[in-house]
Order: C-alpha cells, then structure tokens, then sequence
C-alpha cells in the first residue's frame, strides 16, 4: 500500500487504490442514506465524499509537488476523503467554552480540532480519526454565515491551484 515515484512515473499500489475505491464507495453510501440534512435542517449542513480523480490529483501532488523526499503524509494527505460542513450563525470558535469542549473531547477521543483559518478563509476544521491509524480521517468544517461568501471564493481559489497541479508533474506519467 504505497505511492511511489520512480524516474518521473507515479504509481498507485493496485491493492491501495481498490481499498480507497471501496472505501469511498462506503462513504458514498453513508452520505445518500443518511438525513442529517433534513434533520438538521436549521443548519446549512453539507455532506460530500471525495472524488476519485480528485483523491489521485491529491495523492500526486502530495508525492511531487511537496517537498517530502517521495514520502506522502497519508492521514494529512486524506483527511478528507467524507468532508461535512455545517454553517452556523453567530459561531464563535474563539469562545473559551467551546475551546474547553474542543480540549475535552481531544483527549478523550482521536479528534484533532484546529482554527483553519488563512487569509479570507475563516472556519474552524474537526478532524476524526477512528479508532486505531486503520482509519482514514473524517473532516468537519464548521463556519460562521457571515463568513459563507468569502469561504466560497477562497475555496473557488484553492481548486483553481488543483488544475495547475498538472504543471507540478507535467513530466510524471501515471499508472493506477
């Protein structure tokens, strides 16, 4: 189960890939079958999995456009593969006893909780991990309304940089 690039050729262990494949279908089926949406309706609340050429561009620009000696991070490279939003308004992440809940939680259980905000993107990320590194992480994003219009163009912005991925390993050749 590895990415490795050799002499410009990337490739995609053909166990690993059919693991992130069924795994995603998995997720696939969570995310039709369930109603949070509908039950949650007070919220804007957005559930979505990860495409498959978006978790290879992923894994690509990971394994060459980082500098990382041909290793990639793969619970940071994947931490997304369910991604769920959920707007709310008037949150507030920096209220201390949200900090005190998010602190809790963490050493209780394997979430990582962190203020994602850069530049005019402001949200607040949640990342669960499962019970053991057999897992791969689950992404909440937790933003303010007020916030929902420049988060959409910040991240407008950020998958812009997805499609020069290309020009990072123009030279690569991929075998899945």
């Amino acid at each position: 189960t590895e990415v490795v690039e050799n002499k410009g050729l990337f490739t995609i262990d053909n166990d690993f890939y059919s693991l992130l494949q069924n795994y995603a279908g998995k997720l696939e089926n969570i995310v039709i079958n369930n109603d949070l949406e509908y039950i949650y309706n007070d919220f804007d609340l957005r559930l979505r999995v990860k495409q498959p050429d978006s978790i290879v561009n992923k894994l690509k620009f990971y394994q060459l456009g980082k500098k990382m000696d041909g290793k990639i991070a793969l619970k940071k490279c994947l931490n997304d593969l369910l991604g769920i939003r959920i707007t709310i308004e008037s949150f507030d992440h920096n209220k201390e006893c949200f900090k005190s809940i998010c602190e809790l939680l963490s050493k209780q259980y394997r979430i990582n909780f962190m203020d994602s905000s850069k530049g005019e993107y402001k949200a607040f990320h949640c990342y669960f991990y499962g019970e053991s590194n057999k897992f791969f992480p689950w992404e909440l994003q937790i933003w303010e309304t007020k916030d929902v219009a420049t988060n959409h163009r910040s991240h407008e912005l950020h998958k812009q940089e997805y499609t020069n991925w290309a020009s990072i390993y123009k030279n690569s050749t991929e075998n899945v």
